[in-house]
């Protein structure tokens, strides 16, 4: 991450700071590097092309846990993906603060910016976005 002199903070495959978690937590604007961007397009890319060739792929052409054997069509591997989503998506405990809540979406986004994860740069994107235009989900 670097940092220009109008005190935004540029985020890309390179090693962060603490220190710029901490900024971006309590508001400071972000943009992405290009190179970390064009990255996601060609991992991204590249496991579009294996789905086309029916390769298989864990949790994505195929189920997960017992049902790793189990290939997906096409047609199910959205609502798959999607029901994947909403297994995980429950919260307890008290609401996290805005500041903690835009803690996490940095470190996420960072981790996405690494492109190891298959995700289209349009997410990442979006995430920077939402960052910048202080939109903040709530988060139990």
């Amino acid at each position: 991450m670097t940092t220009p002199l109008n005190g935004s903070i540029t985020l890309g495959q390179a090693p962060g700071t603490v220190d710029e978690i901490v900024r971006i937590a309590d508001g400071a604007p972000i943009a992405l590097e290009k190179a970390a961007l064009d990255n996601m397009a060609r991992v991204s890319s590249r496991i579009q092309r294996a789905i086309d060739q029916g390769q298989a792929i864990y949790g994505l052409t195929t189920g997960v846990g017992d049902l790793v054997t189990t290939r997906l069509s096409p047609d199910r591997m959205t609502d798959t993906q999607l029901n994947m989503l909403r297994s995980h998506a429950c919260g307890v405990g008290p609401d996290l603060t805005v500041r903690e809540v835009r803690a996490m979406m940095a470190v996420t986004l960072k981790s996405l910016l690494q492109g190891y994860s298959g995700v289209t740069p349009a997410l990442a994107q979006r995430i920077a976005d939402m960052l910048n235009r202080q939109v903040t989900p709530w988060s139990p």
